[in-house]
């Protein structure tokens, strides 16, 4: 588990994004991605959503104020654990890495909800869940229709429903919020 934890941390190129997820690889002295170059860009991204809510679900927690919002924080902790954990053993022989710490988005929400508590925290946690959750879900259905390698189209075509459970749970608990 420590090796697993330390291996999550590790931080691709900041450069990556305006190159080749090969060519970034091969400048870290890595070996260069097995899939398309779209298929290893589905694989980071749906992995950088995956961290986001995961790093903002732990850390909103113990602000949130109703028992329907922590409710749906262990929900997709749980999912996304889960989640994060298969994605990593897919792409770890492909040769796909990514950066394992919240994205700018990501950082930004955490900043914002720094002083928030109760009520106002559950609606910022149910609003960032929802516009993520929304986010993912086009992610994952765009791979179920265009991705070509068949271990990760089927992570795609499994977890999709999974993601649609999370946007009724976060409906569900919005309607609720006051």
């Amino acid at each position: 588990m420590i090796v697993l934890t330390a291996w999550m941390f590790q931080a691709c190129s900041g450069n990556a994004k305006h190159e080749s997820l090969s060519d970034a690889n091969i400048k870290q002295g890595l070996p260069p991605v097995t899939v398309s170059e779209d298929d290893a860009k589905f694989a980071v991204e749906a992995a950088e959503i995956g961290i986001n809510d995961v790093e903002l679900s732990n850390f909103a927690k113990a602000k949130l104020g109703s028992t329907g919002a922590k409710g749906l924080a262990d929900l997709i902790l749980k999912d996304y654990l889960k989640i994060n954990e298969e994605l990593m053993t897919i792409t770890t022989p492909k040769n796909i890495h990514f950066p394992f710490s919240l994205s700018g988005d990501g950082q930004q929400a955490k900043d914002e909800w720094e002083q928030k508590t109760g009520n106002d925290m559950d609606k910022a946690y149910v609003d960032k869940m929802s516009g993520d959750n929304e986010k993912a879900i086009k992610l994952y259905e765009n791979a179920v229709d265009d991705v070509k390698d068949e271990s990760i189209k089927a992570f795609a075509v499994k977890n999709l429903p999974v993601l649609k459970k999370h946007l009724a749970a976060i409906n569900a608990v919005h309607d609720s919020i006051k």
